[in-house]
């Protein structure tokens, strides 16, 4: 900036608000599907049943 000078104001860029979003989609999905590969929710175990919920039954052999 040279005397003072100050920069002119510029409208947003409309493409990367549009990409904004998408952006956390994917990194969501990544993070999401990395997190599975390491810990299957089928195999997570339950923390805090809730107090209201049937009691888990065995499945038949």
């Amino acid at each position: 900036m040279i005397n003072g000078a100050r920069p002119k104001n510029r409208a947003p860029n409309l493409v990367v608000f549009a990409l904004l979003p998408v952006l956390g989609f994917a990194a969501f999905a990544y993070i999401s599907k990395q997190r599975e590969q390491t810990h299957p929710a089928s195999k997570r175990p339950v923390q805090n049943p809730s107090p209201l919920a049937p009691p888990p039954t065995r499945k038949s052999e």
